[in-house]
């Protein structure tokens, strides 16, 4: 994955549009989702709400998550159906989110894929 991130040219990734949501407006979007949604009736589930909703709001977050690691090109989407393997090659297909982005998301996004299908992930 890392040759296909490096890839491109540095100018050439600049001129890419960012991939979909970036991940200041998914702390937006999930700030926003966890006040709309009502209290869980279960004690155990309403107290990791409220927890949840004070480490949303803590402000020092919009300054993480608006910083720009180092820009590498990313499908958006790490579902490993969307990666056709012929043994000794990895090819990429389905670009519909694919964007300038970062390394790390990359990363998580294709090994959440991995576990959600029940295949090991190799920790390194």
């Amino acid at each position: 994955m890392s040759d296909c991130q490096n890839a491109i040219p540095a100018a050439d990734l600049a001129a890419l549009p960012p991939r979909l949501l970036h991940p200041l407006d998914a702390l937006r979007n999930l700030r926003a989702w966890s006040q709309r949604v009502p209290p869980p009736a279960d004690a155990s589930a309403a107290a990791a709400l409220d927890s949840a909703r004070g480490w949303l709001g803590r402000p020092h977050l919009d300054t993480v998550f608006a910083a720009e690691p180092p820009p590498v090109f990313g499908t958006g989407d790490g579902n490993l159906a969307n990666v056709l393997w012929d043994g000794s090659r990895a090819r990429l297909v389905d670009f519909e989110f694919s964007g300038r982005g970062d390394r790390a998301l990359s990363r998580v996004s294709g090994t959440a894929s991995q576990e959600r299908q029940g295949r090991p992930v190799r920790r390194s």
